[in-house]
């Protein structure tokens, strides 16, 4: 093969013109390690040509030569004989890097011995002159340069020689000049067959890599192909016949693949007219992808599979189809759940009671439920996703309120029974609900929406609110409770202690409540006992505190600076107050009041004590005879450790 045959790429290229070597100095090496087995079997040949040549050639000199010159040539042959029994026995012993000096020693000895037989032979000069350089150059196995610097030596002491001989005459110029043109055209000759040599062995040396790479291809394509967990099988378009199979394939559609190959591909089918529309697909497009059908497995089930096909090779006589099958029998199974999984939650979406929302994390509604599109005054959903642009400002009364939602969303990832006022956004109607809401993350963790269901809770809200209120109030009278007053009367006392002052408590009772609510009844004495508040706070203040303590007593909470004379003055507006009678939707009666008056500090500074000295009072009251006023007194005599418990209402 020609240098200008071989691809770019290929080593052989990269060849010296002059030695025809490598230049690449450890392509070289490869090629010198793989010829050296040629290179043993080349130098035992010429050592042994040696030793032939070297006991013929003595044959003849000792016949035919001078007997004078018989023992210089005799001695010659046996050096040469003997040189060349040393090469053949060592050259197998030695390593490779001494045989190329063994073979130029060789040469060298061969060559003395030579020049030492021109006196011998003088018939024979010029042929020796001439042809010893020749066999050297075309027979040793040696690297070029060698080969020109030992076989130019070797010239020189022939020609040497051979001038010694017949000295300077018009044939031992010519002599010399043909012995140079032959070096020459040696040499030449030489680097030739290397460079040859070196194209032909870096050309097999490709192809077998080649060869190799091409099996290895092979092998690895044939234990992808069984090994591939996707069942895959090779027909042929003429017989319909399966020619090989993985095994996947096999275990899939028969168990294994020796009971797969031979069988024909239609008879997998449910339905034998789709694998003919396959097959007509195939051969008309030459490819087929995610084909759907179904096919008779191992098990003896129908499978629903994507079958996808190709064809290897058109031009071949008998076309060979490779073929894919994917089950799907699973995906599709679990799409119908999917399927009837949404159904499920449209239907729960769409008919649920209570609102169900999807925002965006900066407060863009995305998703809303009939029930919250309702809720908001809206008549769609469209209508109701487009309005709100900022739930923050456009939903919540309280600022700040979706801000703090927002933190224990991204806090915990939900929220339970978040408790806010908002607007109907299209009525701005303020109504209270309660949120649960929780976070849908996205594949790198960051919050990608926000869900969550909402309740309209106002009437809850309302029904909390009058608890708690009536849980410190009166609900008849709709005055503060004993609770709530015995509270008040604490936070008082603390601000007096602070800022000083007088506190006074009174405790009032009404006289001849009993006899009004025996004979007109329980109406009447809840119409009474409305009226007996109605007046109270019309005579207070607004800063003092009127409460019903129970029954028909009744307690008021003033406060001032400078001396506490103003709360006697307010029990006497109180009592007067009293003097009016009281209409019973009808009839009217006439009830009054007595008073007791405890002060703080002077009395006490401690709640329970002030309302029980107040209490006291109260009892002197109604032992001086009922409708009026009278001050806690340290000698109240034995009634001062009464309460009004001990008392019969008057």
């Amino acid at each position: 093969m020609r240098p200008d045959a071989l691809s770019a790429n290929d080593p052989a290229r990269d060849l010296s013109r002059f030695t025809g070597e490598f230049r690449d100095a450890a392509l070289e090496a490869d090629l010198r390690r793989d010829q050296h087995p040629e290179t043993l079997k080349q130098s035992r040949f010429l050592f042994g040509l040696g030793m032939l040549v070297s006991l013929v050639l003595a044959g003849v000199n000792f016949l035919l030569s001078d007997q004078e010159l018989v023992p210089l040539a005799l001695a010659a042959r046996s050096i040469a004989f003997v040189a060349s029994l040393a090469g053949l026995l060592a050259v197998g012993l030695v390593s490779k890097s001494v045989v190329e000096p063994l073979l130029i020693a060789w040469q060298l000895v061969i060559t003395l011995a030579a020049a030492t037989l021109i006196f011998v032979q003088q018939n024979v000069i010029i042929v020796v002159v001439l042809m010893l350089p020749a066999v050297f150059y075309l027979a040793v196995p040696t690297r070029f340069r060698l080969a020109v610097i030992t076989n130019s030596l070797v010239s020189l002491v022939m020609m040497g020689s051979y001038i010694a001989y017949a000295g300077v005459t018009e044939t031992t110029l010519r002599t010399g000049v043909a012995l140079v043109v032959l070096n020459g055209l040696l040499a030449a000759l030489r680097s030739r067959n290397g460079r040859d040599l070196r194209i032909a062995w870096a050309t097999a040396r490709s192809r077998a890599a080649a060869l190799g790479e091409l099996a290895q291809s092979r092998m690895l394509t044939e234990r992808v192909f069984e090994a591939v967990p996707i069942p895959l099988v090779v027909l042929s378009a003429v017989s319909g016949k399966i020619g090989r199979a993985n095994k996947a394939a096999g275990q899939f559609l028969r168990g294994s693949a020796a009971e797969l190959v031979g069988s024909r591909a239609v008879d997998l089918y449910e339905n034998p007219g789709e694998a003919a529309a396959l097959l007509d697909t195939i051969a008309r497009e030459g490819v087929v992808r995610d084909f759907p059908t179904r096919i008779h497995a191992a098990d003896g089930g129908l499978r629903s599979v994507l079958v996808s096909a190709k064809v290897v090779d058109k031009n071949a006589a008998d076309i060979q189809i490779v073929s894919s099958i994917f089950d799907i029998s699973e995906r599709l199974l679990q799409e119908e759940k999917l399927r009837k999984a949404e159904a499920e939650y449209r239907a729960l979406f769409e008919n649920a009671v209570v609102g169900v929302y999807r925002t965006t994390p900066d407060g863009k509604m995305l998703r809303a439920n009939p029930a919250l599109v309702r809720l908001n005054g809206y008549s769609c959903e469209e209508e109701l996703v487009a309005s709100v642009n900022d739930i923050a400002s456009e939903w919540y009364v309280e600022p700040g309120r979706r801000a703090e939602w927002a933190r224990l969303m991204c806090r915990t990832g939900r929220v339970v029974d978040f408790v806010s006022e908002v607007y109907r956004h299209k009525t701005r109607e303020r109504i209270w609900i309660s949120e649960n809401g929780w976070t849908v993350f996205d594949e790198n963790g960051q919050p990608a929406y926000f869900e969550g269901t909402l309740i309209d809770i106002t009437e809850r809200m309302r029904s909390e609110k009058q608890n708690a209120y009536y849980a410190s109030h009166d609900p008849l009278t709709d005055l503060p409770n004993r609770r709530c007053f015995m509270k008040c009367l604490g936070q008082m006392l603390a601000a007096r202690a602070r800022h000083g002052g007088w506190l006074a408590v009174m405790y009032l009772d009404l006289d001849r409540f009993k006899p009004v609510n025996d004979t007109f009844g329980h109406a009447a004495g809840d119409l009474l006992l409305t009226d007996v508040a109605r007046r109270l706070k019309t005579v207070c203040r607004a800063e003092d505190v009127v409460a019903r303590i129970g029954g028909d007593e009744f307690a008021v909470l003033t406060a001032g600076s400078g001396e506490p004379d103003g709360s006697l003055l307010l029990a006497e507006r109180i009592l007067a107050a009293f003097a009016e009678p009281f209409s019973l939707d009808g009839p009217r009666a006439l009830v009054g009041v007595s008073i007791g008056i405890a002060f703080a500090p002077h009395d006490g500074d401690t709640a329970d004590d002030l309302l029980r000295k107040a209490d006291q009072a109260l009892y002197a009251a109604k032992s001086a005879g009922r409708n009026r006023v009278r001050t806690f007194n340290p000698d109240l005599g034995r009634h001062a450790g009464e309460s009004s418990a001990d008392r019969v209402a008057g």
